[in-house]
């Protein structure tokens, strides 16, 4: 807690040989005390879409891309219309087909119920009579899974997201199983932040990082170091690392901004002054403690930064307090 103190011989004390009569002056003291400081280490990189909670939408069936109702980087709300997918022939041939298969089979397992009663089919027969319209079946309830049954599809968002790749164009035949978007949730970001390849030894999974944008305003955003790159980026010749935050990010933040990432790699306590307090000259650095009224210049080594605050070390008495000003 700061306080102001008169110290009328102040003057006396810092300068040799003053007059008595010397002007008193009003300086301000705060109590020494420890504190705790992080050692941290500063990285730029930007937000990305979180790696792992993207999501991939695939075409079920062979089809044609008839129309596409979002862009890339769009954002959508949940229910949405994507793309709408006129199905292939083929496609719609095999579906036929299935189904023509299952009334098939359907006639056949009467036909061969009705010989067993008469005793002209074994129990082996009627058997696989059955089995053929199981299987029959079954591949009829995959085509109708896969959406073959319909001549025209219409693909939609499973949750609020940011199209994050649009891989198709409208009138493009595409195969089953192309991926076509890619969907982040809105929120989902991870922060992709750069080191040296020097300092990337001291970096670790589960530290925290003090996140800031680089352009724009707002307070910090806590995340957690997930992931440190194996290998130097080629590009930007640094080591990348992966932050994300536990829960969503605020709104304020999105993918493709550029931001600083403090990652705090160490916390210890020292002796805590505001870095107002310390002085240097041709002797190095030092401080003030006020003792019965007196101010006693006290050589201090200086060490980690936090904010408005310095650590100190040396010949310090804790009962004293420290002159910040004056």
């Amino acid at each position: 807690m700061m306080k102001s103190v008169f110290l009328c011989c102040l003057a006396l004390t810092l300068c040799t040989g003053a007059a008595a009569d010397q002007p008193s002056v009003q300086v301000q003291t705060t109590p020494l005390r420890q504190m705790s400081f992080s050692k941290t280490l500063a990285s730029y990189g930007m937000a990305i879409p979180s790696p792992i909670r993207q999501r991939s939408l695939s075409l079920p069936h062979a089809g044609q891309i008839a129309r596409l109702y979002v862009s890339a980087g769009q954002t959508v709300k949940r229910g949405a219309p994507l793309l709408e997918l006129h199905t292939d022939p083929v496609a719609f041939a095999h579906y036929r087909q299935a189904r023509a298969a299952v009334q098939f089979a359907r006639g056949e397992l009467k036909r061969v119920q009705q010989l067993t009663a008469g005793h002209l089919a074994t129990q082996s027969r009627l058997a696989a009579a059955r089995k053929a319209l199981t299987d029959a079946e079954a591949a009829l309830a995959a085509q109708r899974r896969l959406g073959a049954g319909r001549g025209t599809e219409t693909l939609k968002a499973p949750f609020d997201a940011v199209v994050t790749r649009l891989a198709a164009h409208a009138g493009e035949r595409l195969p089953a199983g192309t991926n076509v978007l890619r969907l982040s949730p809105v929120g989902a970001l991870s922060f992709q932040l750069g080191v040296e390849p020097a300092d990337s030894a001291q970096v670790g999974i589960g530290m925290t990082v003090r996140i800031i944008p680089v352009f724009g305003s707002g307070p910090p955003v806590r995340a957690t170091i997930r992931d440190i790159h194996g290998v130097v980026n080629p590009k930007t010749r640094l080591v990348d690392v992966i932050a994300r935050v536990d829960g969503k990010t605020p709104r304020r933040l999105l993918p493709g901004m550029m931001v600083r990432g403090d990652i705090r790699l160490a916390t210890r306590k020292h002796w805590g002054v505001p870095r107002s307090a310390v002085l240097r000259d041709s002797r190095g650095a030092y401080l003030y403690q006020v003792a019965q009224g007196r101010a006693k210049r006290v050589a201090v080594a200086t060490g980690w930064i936090d904010g408005r605050f310095i650590s100190v070390s040396g010949g310090l008495d804790p009962r004293l307090p420290v002159v910040v000003v004056g």
